[in-house]
């Protein structure tokens, strides 16, 4: 048995481990011998007869202003069991940054992937169903995404950012990715270069220092735009209305000469 975790649990030839590691339970399927030499090793416990007591102090708590501990309030106010992105959105409105929450998700031994792009504490119940229906959720409520041809012969793709997008991985549709594998050059809105971008399959990566220099927030629209002849890719970010701005440049130009004609 182990003891000195937040219950008792029977040790046989092939167990699951539930102890109380910083304010969550971690699971761990093993071999009797491969768990007793392991926690004896990481002196997180003393084991006799097949009897393992934690040694005091081996296991922390987190730090209440620690991130984990920040992702696990996260976890108890809309969770307790989240689909990546909404978990990730919620994370990033409490303040915590996305390249450390996406890092510390990956890695973080009170977070657990449950599966299916779906994230809970480490130990928590999960009742039958439940990653089912967060999928069957997401799947319901697609990004918005569109693409097509400039005015000008370019071939454009637009899409709703997501807080992952924002690390600068952005799938394309087949019928973009196609025309545009390979290595591209970044044009900003004020026709700087910002660095390569390369396409591979169905990704193009990575766009994070463009995002990074346009103040791109998850809430965002992205636009691309290929120059095919020039091997440049022009990235514009927006509200809403952005697509249709590609769509339609008549309506766009018509509205900045008014606002001009306006303010003069």
């Amino acid at each position: 048995m182990i003891w000195g975790a937040a219950a008792p649990v029977p040790v046989g030839n092939s167990i699951l481990l539930a102890t109380d590691i910083e304010s969550g339970d971690a699971a761990a399927l093993c071999q009797r011998s491969v768990l007793a030499t392991f926690v004896e090793r990481e002196m997180l416990a003393t084991v006799t007869n097949e009897v393992a007591r934690v040694v005091p102090g081996a296991v922390k708590r987190l730090a209440e202003d620690s991130l984990e501990a920040n992702m696990l309030k996260v976890l108890d106010e809309h969770g307790p069991i989240m689909d990546g992105e909404q978990f990730a959105r919620r994370c990033v409105e409490a303040g915590i940054n996305a390249t450390s929450f996406y890092l510390y998700r990956m890695n973080s031994p009170v977070i657990s992937s449950l599966g299916k792009g779906v994230y809970g504490k480490v130990g928590i119940d999960v009742p039958p169903g439940t990653i089912e229906d967060i999928v069957a959720r997401r799947n319901a409520t697609p990004r918005v995404s569109d693409h097509g041809w400039t005015s000008k012969g370019r071939l454009w793709f637009g899409i709703e950012l997501s807080v992952g997008a924002l690390q600068g991985s952005i799938r394309l549709v087949s019928f973009v990715s196609d025309l545009v594998q390979g290595e591209w050059e970044v044009v900003l809105p004020d026709q700087s270069t910002c660095g390569t971008v390369v396409c591979k399959g169905v990704f193009m990566h990575s766009f994070r220092r463009a995002f990074g220099l346009l103040g791109t927030e998850h809430t965002d629209f992205s636009a691309f735009e290929f120059d095919l002849s020039k091997r440049s890719v022009h990235v514009r970010v927006g509200g809403p209305g952005l697509l249709e701005q590609i769509e339609d440049p008549e309506t766009t130009l018509t509205e900045g000469a008014s606002d001009y004609d306006d303010d003069a």
